[in-house]
């Protein structure tokens, strides 16, 4: 699971409130994940200020620049799982898709978080035309992490776009199991249900979207419980763990903790 995982594209956001969500996310390492052996402080420091720097240009709309930035701070500081997201997406969006598609097959193998690189990638070779290796990125993202909504939404949108709303339904579906408060989901499957001419079922979904907020603490509590439903305890304890720092007074955070950590206690 991505903890800090991005609900919206941050290319909107101005360069203070981009800097901060990449600081955030630099931060607090992705659960299990720790900087590489020997990472000096000075060198955090230095991706600190190279984001910074990608922030700026950015805003300034020197992509190129802002690309080449986000990568060296990638290479010298701590894993976090914000930069890699953004670096996604300024890829999809500001490079070509030939060059998305070598970047993120050549960090895939190395990402400690590889459905970020999955999911990229995917969209990157949907941008070339190329359906069926996008969808199997997809793929490879949901079977890395079950609890990839991100990755539900975007299988579903190339189905959508194909014409089979029956199948693409269904994964815009799941993105709003997963996840109940993920409003791109659910107005997916509004749209997708206005065409099925199931309305009343459409208007449910644009009444959740409506006060759906995707940026929840409660996202990690979701995440957690897709996971555990998917059989993947120790990241959903990661989760969970994430969730009580949160919301330390949630009920059912604290128990699913408490009983997870015993189960995987248990099974040693």
């Amino acid at each position: 699971m991505e903890p800090n995982r991005p609900q919206g594209p941050l290319r909107t956001r101005g360069t203070l409130a981009l800097v901060a969500v990449l600081l955030a996310a630099c931060s607090e390492a992705a659960p299990g994940v720790h900087p590489a052996e020997g990472t000096a402080p000075e060198a955090a420091e230095q991706a600190k200020a190279l984001i910074t720097r990608a922030a700026r240009a950015q805003d300034d709309g020197r992509f190129g620049e802002a690309i080449s930035l986000l990568e060296q701070a990638i290479e010298r500081g701590p894993y976090d799982e914000g930069v890699h997201y953004q670096l996604g997406v300024l890829l999809v969006e500001h490079a070509s898709a030939a060059e998305a598609v070598s970047y993120f097959a050549s960090t895939v193998a190395d990402d400690p978080k590889p459905q970020t690189s999955y999911y990229f990638w995917g969209r990157a070779l949907a941008k070339s035309g190329d359906v069926e290796g996008a969808i199997g990125r997809y793929r490879k993202a949901l079977e890395v992490d079950p609890a990839h909504e991100l990755s539900e939404l975007a299988w579903g949108e190339l189905l959508e776009r194909r014409g089979d709303d029956a199948a693409a339904l269904a994964h815009f579906e799941r993105a709003a199991e997963i996840h109940p408060e993920f409003r791109p989901a659910l107005l997916a499957c509004a749209r997708v249900l206005e065409r099925l001419d199931r309305p009343d079922e459409a208007r449910s979904f644009r009444r959740r979207a409506k006060t759906a907020d995707p940026n929840t603490p409660m996202r990690f509590l979701y995440w957690a419980r897709a996971l555990l439903a998917a059989d993947r305890p120790k990241a959903a304890v990661a989760e969970l763990e994430r969730a009580v720092r949160a919301m330390p007074d949630n009920e059912e955070a604290r128990r699913l903790l408490r009983e997870t950590r015993e189960e995987l206690g248990a099974g040693r």
